[in-house]
């Protein structure tokens, strides 16, 4: 048994009657969830899939994906982690580059699949069994589940440059990463984890989902945030830890609701996946009562750091010590570790670290330096804090999900009339927006948010169009990007 079923397997035999999961009206105790997770792995298998091999999970953030995720790791299979919010085109070349040799949905997805005509096996998950299920289910956990040395995830990461990437991480760095955090954060039985978080991306399945089993915690999941509920949650369920993101505070942080019934057990409040406005996190900190703290991390290495100094002010722009066992270094441009207070990028060394990304079944190197992986931020160390201050790149930061500027600049240039085209990211509350620079003839702002939103995941399409007579050019012809951000004339 692998360390994520060992994780489960633990916590079960622990506290066999505990609330795993709460879903709705779905309620699993440890028990239940690890029977069900054993007959799905059996059903798993029945199916052809065991070390070596890929499946996707294209399922909403519920309690079908927590089983789902536990028994495709149990099986020795990689998840493939996709979100239902992909448009069809992403579907289909996100399941072609990652060389999925299988597809797990719920039952609408699973329609929507056959419909798209997709190559591979589409397996159809009602609650925690198979559609259609049972040959197997007995078999229980194989002895051979592929080890800690195997891949447990594939997700996708715009990377520093270039389009999508594949992270591909193993069991034993998914395992490290849970442990850093059980070890920094203490999250525990009697806590209560709630989560609005997508449970593909990183920030959702490490900080809420692994964190809750590896700690023997109720998880509390809500896979489309609305304030009303999530202000009901917080103050009526005893949430004691909140995994969020920045819009959600500012959302949260003038909730009336919470005003008046504030959730007294609430203990950790953190958030990632882009700046916290120091505004957001004082109103947010008034309403509730606690305080809301900074992690950093990527799908690469997972949780980095978190600020947990309760005699720091929050938000004074740090985002924290490294977590236990995790290295985090500053480096110039050669790898070589820099001083304290001066300005380089952020390496991350240690075994929560991916092994490479996936290229033609091969593993790219170039993305470390003497072993640490070097993200593409910039920042600096000051008493072993780390401060961010923006990143090497021009990706767009939209509450956490990454937008390559020239996959909607291809996507608009198709657009007839279009000249020329630039997109440029802008701060927009506590996020950025997609803006959209464009000069060309007879051209309008609808057809271009139209012709995006036919071609592009909702989050990539630009909130803000602008029309140019010309492109504003250096002296050697580059498109001078700081121009773009503010207003220009027509």
């Amino acid at each position: 048994m692998n360390a994520l079923r060992s994780m489960l397997q633990r916590a079960a035999e622990a506290a066999p009657s505990q609330v795993a999961v709460l879903d709705g009206e779905q309620r699993l105790s440890y028990e239940e969830l690890a029977v069900g997770v054993v007959a799905l792995e059996g059903e798993l298998a029945a199916s052809g899939l065991g070390p070596g091999r890929r499946l996707a999970l294209l399922l909403p953030g519920g309690a079908g994906f927590v089983a789902s995720f536990f028994a495709t790791t149990g099986c020795g299979a990689a998840a493939v982690l996709l979100s239902p919010g992909y448009l069809d085109r992403e579907i289909l070349d996100y399941l072609a580059l990652t060389a999925a040799d299988a597809v797990l949905a719920d039952p609408a997805g699973a329609a929507r699949l056959r419909r798209l005509g997709v190559g591979i096996d589409i397996l159809a998950l009602d609650g925690t069994s198979l559609v259609g299920g049972g040959a197997g289910a007995a078999a229980g956990i194989s002895d051979d589940d592929g080890g800690d040395e195997g891949d447990a995830v594939l997700q996708l990461s715009s990377g520093s440059t270039g389009p999508a990437k594949v992270v591909a991480r193993t069991v034993a760095a998914l395992a490290a990463e849970t442990d850093a955090f059980h070890a920094t954060t203490a999250v525990g039985p009697d806590d209560v984890v709630y989560s609005c978080l997508p449970l593909h991306h990183a920030h959702g399945l490490a900080n809420a989902v692994l964190a809750a089993v590896r700690g023997g915690a109720t998880l509390v999941l809500d896979a489309a945030y609305q304030r009303g509920r999530a202000s009901a949650v917080l103050a009526e369920l005893g949430v004691t830890v909140f995994p969020t993101v920045p819009p959600v505070v500012a959302s949260l942080a003038g909730s009336p609701s919470l005003r008046r019934t504030p959730p007294s057990r609430l203990r950790l409040a953190f958030t990632a996946g882009a700046p916290l406005d120091p505004s957001d996190a004082a109103a947010f900190e008034a309403t509730t009562g606690c305080p809301v703290r900074q992690l950093y991390g990527c799908t690469e290495a997972g949780a980095v750091t978190i600020e947990l100094d309760h005699g720091r002010p929050p938000h004074a722009g740090s985002v924290g010590r490294p977590l236990a066992g995790v290295e985090v270094v500053v480096v110039d441009d050669a790898g070589t570790p820099l001083p304290a207070g001066q300005v380089g990028a952020v390496a991350i060394g240690g075994p929560t670290l991916f092994r490479g990304y996936l290229i033609d079944d091969q593993v790219d190197r170039s993305a470390f330096v003497d072993g640490r992986f070097v993200t593409g931020d910039l920042g600096r160390m000051e008493d072993g804090r780390l401060t961010l201050l923006g990143r090497r790149t021009a990706f767009i930061n939209v509450a956490g999900s990454k937008v390559d500027p020239a996959e909607v600049e291809r996507v608009i240039a198709e657009l007839p009339g279009v000249v020329e085209v630039a997109v440029v990211g802008v701060r927009h509350g506590s996020t950025e927006a997609v803006k959209a620079v464009v000069v060309g003839d007879r051209v309008t702002r609808r057809q271009v948010i139209e012709v995006c939103r036919a071609g592009l995941a909702e989050y990539k399409v630009p909130k803000i169009v602008e029309f140019r007579a010309e492109l504003p050019r250096s002296p050697i012809g580059k498109i001078m990007g700081k121009y773009l951000v503010e207003a220009g004339p027509v």
